[in-house]
C-alpha cells in the first residue's frame, strides 16, 4: 500500500468520523430545542384501531328535532293563563324561549311586562335581552340597553363587546374600533376571562396586533391560567412565532398531560410545514392523544384527516372522515375529502357516491355564501332575511330557516309573505302558530 493511499484511507476515516459528530450535534441541539421529549415508544397511530363504517347521508330535514325544541315552549305561548308573578319567573319564561331558539317570544315576554331597552332590571336578564335584540339586528335598542349597563359598570367587557357590535351593525365602525381599544386600555385588574372574551373580539376584528398585546399583558399577570396561557400561545402560532408557542405549550403538556387542549395544540405545532423541528409522526400520536382524551371533537378530527390526505395515507383518511361525518354528516369539507381519499384508494363507487353528495353541499354552501353577503349589505332588509330563510327551507335546515324568519318577521311585520311562510312552517313540524306572530312587538 502506498503512502498516498494510507493518506487518503484517513481522511477518509477522519471525515466520517467529523460527520458522526455533527450529526449526533445537530440530534442533540433539536432535542434541547424542543421542550418535551417525544415518547421513545407507543406511539399512537390511526392503523392500529382502524375500523371504518360508511357514514351517514345528511338528514334529509330536522323538523323533528325542531319541534322537539319548540314543543317546550307550550306554557310561555299561554303566559297570558299563568302570568309570572316574580322577576324570577319572568325571567325562567325568558330564557326558556331564548334556549327553544324562539327569539321573537322571548322579546315579547318582556315586551308584556313593560321591560324596555331602557329598564332597570337584573343585569343578567338585560344583556340577554341585548344580545337577542343584535341577533335580530335591531341594533338601536341593542345599543341602548348596553349603554345603561356601562352606566352603572363601566368595566363590563359583555356590555362593551355589545356596544362595539351594535356600533358595527349600524355601520359605526370608527365608534366599534374606539369601544374596545378604550375597553382595553381599562381592563380590571385580574378579569382575566373579560380580557380572553376582549381579545376574541379584536380578533375577530381583524385587530390582532392589539389583540396579542392584550394576551401577553394578560399571560404577564395570570401565566398560570391555563386558558390564558394556551389562548396567549395560539396567537403566538398564528403569529408564526413558533418557539414562543412550544414554549408556554410544552409547559403545560408537562403540568396536564391529560388535558386534551394542551394535546391538540402541540399536534397542531408539530405538524406545522413551517416549524423547523416539525415532526409528523409525533403530531399525530398528539392528536390521537387529544382525540382520546375528547372522544367525537371535529377540530380534532378535522386535523387529523387533513394530515393523512397530506401523507397520503388514504385508508387512514377515509377512517378519520368517515367519523367525522358520522358526528357532522352534513359537512362539506368532510364529503370533499372522504371522496377524493375514496378515489385515490382505488374505491370508485364510494367515490362516485360521496362526490355526488359533496357536490349538493357544496352547490348549498354557495348559495348560502350569497344571500348572506346580501344580507351583510342591508342587514335590516326583511326581503334578504326571507330569501335565505327560503334557501334553508329548500335544503331542509328548518331551524336555521326559522331563525331567519324570525328576523323577516320583526323587520317586515307587513309582509304577508313571511306570516304564510312561518304557518307553513309549524304546520310541517306538527305545531300551532304560536300567538307571539299576533302581535307587533319586540
Amino acid at each position: 500500500m502506498t503512502r498516498r493511499t494510507t493518506q487518503s484511507n484517513m481522511l477518509a476515516k477522519l471525515l466520517v468520523f467529523a460527520l458522526f459528530i455533527l450529526v449526533g450535534m445537530n440530534v442533540t441541539s433539536y432535542m434541547k430545542g424542543r421542550q418535551v421529549q417525544p415518547p421513545t415508544s407507543n406511539l399512537l397511530r390511526i392503523e392500529e384501531t382502524m375500523s371504518t363504517t360508511a357514514p351517514p347521508d345528511p338528514p334529509t330535514d330536522d323538523s323533528v328535532r325542531l319541534r322537539e325544541r319548540l314543543s317546550r315552549l307550550t306554557e310561555v305561548w299561554n303566559i297570558e293563563s299563568k302570568p309570572p308573578t316574580t322577576a324570577e319567573m319572568l325571567y325562567g319564561y325568558f330564557d326558556t324561549a331564548l334556549k327553544s331558539g324562539d327569539m321573537l317570544t322571548a322579546g315579547v315576554t318582556l315586551s308584556k311586562f313593560g321591560i324596555t331597552p331602557s329598564s332597570t332590571f337584573p343585569p343578567k336578564l338585560m344583556e340577554r335581552w341585548a344580545q337577542l335584540l343584535l341577533e335580530t339586528m335591531s341594533f338601536d335598542k341593542a345599543q341602548q340597553i348596553y349603554a345603561s349597563s356601562l352606566a352603572l359598570n363601566p368595566h363590563d367587557v359583555v356590555a362593551i363587546i355589545g356596544v362595539s357590535r351594535a356600533y358595527r351593525g349600524m355601520e359605526k365602525n370608527a365608534e366599534a374600533v374606539k369601544a374596545l381599544s378604550a375597553a382595553a386600555a381599562s381592563l380590571s385588574p385580574g378579569d382575566a376571562q373579560g380580557g380572553l372574551a376582549l381579545a376574541a373580539e379584536l380578533q375577530k376584528s381583524l385587530q390582532n396586533t392589539q389583540a396579542l398585546a392584550l394576551l401577553e399583558s394578560l399571560y404577564q399577570k395570570e401565566s398560570q391560567n391555563s386558558a390564558v396561557a394556551l389562548t396567549y400561545a395560539f396567537a403566538l402560532y398564528n403569529q408564526q412565532r413558533f418557539d414562543d408557542a412550544e414554549k408556554i405549550v410544552a409547559l403545560w403538556l408537562k403540568q396536564t398531560p391529560e388535558d386534551s387542549r394542551v394535546n391538540l395544540y402541540y399536534g397542531i405545532l408539530l405538524a406545522n410545514p413551517l416549524y423547523k423541528q416539525r415532526d409528523p409522526a409525533l403530531a399525530e400520536h398528539y392528536l390521537l392523544k387529544a382525540l382520546q382524551l375528547k372522544p367525537g371533537d371535529v377540530n380534532i378530527m378535522e386535523r387529523l384527516g387533513s394530515m393523512m390526505m397530506e401523507q397520503e395515507r388514504y385508508h387512514a383518511a377515509i377512517y378519520v372522515y368517515s367519523n367525522l361525518l358520522t358526528a357532522v354528516p352534513d359537512s362539506t369539507g368532510a364529503r370533499l375529502q372522504l371522496a377524493n381519499a375514496y378515489s385515490r384508494s382505488g374505491e370508485s363507487e364510494n367515490a362516485r357516491k360521496q362526490k355526488e353528495i359533496a357536490h349538493r353541499l357544496v352547490e348549498r354552501d354557495s348559495k348560502e355564501e350569497r344571500l348572506n353577503i346580501a344580507i351583510s349589505h342591508s342587514p335590516t332588509d326583511y326581503r334578504s332575511h326571507f330569501a335565505l330563510a327560503r334557501h334553508y327551507l329548500q335544503y331542509g335546515q328548518l331551524s336555521r330557516a326559522y331563525f331567519q324568519l324570525q328576523i323577516a318577521f320583526v323587520h317586515g311585520r307587513s309582509s304577508v309573505e313571511v306570516k304564510t311562510e312561518l304557518k307553513k312552517l309549524f304546520e310541517k313540524i306538527g305545531l300551532p302558530l304560536p300567538p307571539t306572530y299576533q302581535v307587533t312587538l319586540l
